[in-house]
């Protein structure tokens, strides 16, 4: 007996390997994940799926529609995340919005009062300042 299984959705993958630096501009849309690694990585549009990035600064004041998943030196989040951010850091500004939870591991964390975290926050630092 053969069984018809409806097809889940499939969600595309974008690569891309060590780059200087790499912006995502307002308006642009990646369609599916993006895994990238650079110097500078700059956020500004829409990613329809999870973010990996290995960067030295990362700036998101667009929107992630995954989780965030990022080893960085510099993190500024004023974008969204609609999933959880997961972080090793050591500096992180957390301006932004992050629909579920935020996991972060950084020697400095700045949560200031405009910044939202819809459950919880978890933070392993050395140094915090928590307005938000």
């Amino acid at each position: 007996l053969l069984a018809s299984w409806p097809a889940s959705p499939g969600s595309a993958l974008e690569l891309l390997l060590h780059q200087e630096d790499y912006r995502l501009a307002s308006g642009e849309r990646v369609d599916g994940s993006l895994v990238v690694s650079g110097e500078d990585v700059r956020i500004d549009g829409v990613i329809a799926g999870d973010l990996f990035v290995l960067a030295e600064r990362v700036t998101l004041r667009g929107k992630v529609e995954g989780n965030l998943f990022a080893v960085v030196e510099e993190l500024e989040l004023s974008g969204e995340v609609e999933g959880s951010s997961h972080t090793i850091s050591e500096d992180t500004s957390m301006e932004g919005k992050v629909k579920r939870d935020f996991y972060a591991m950084s020697e400095h964390f700045r949560f200031p009062e405009r910044g939202d975290i819809g459950r919880d926050l978890n933070v392993f630092t050395r140094r915090v300042e928590i307005e938000g």
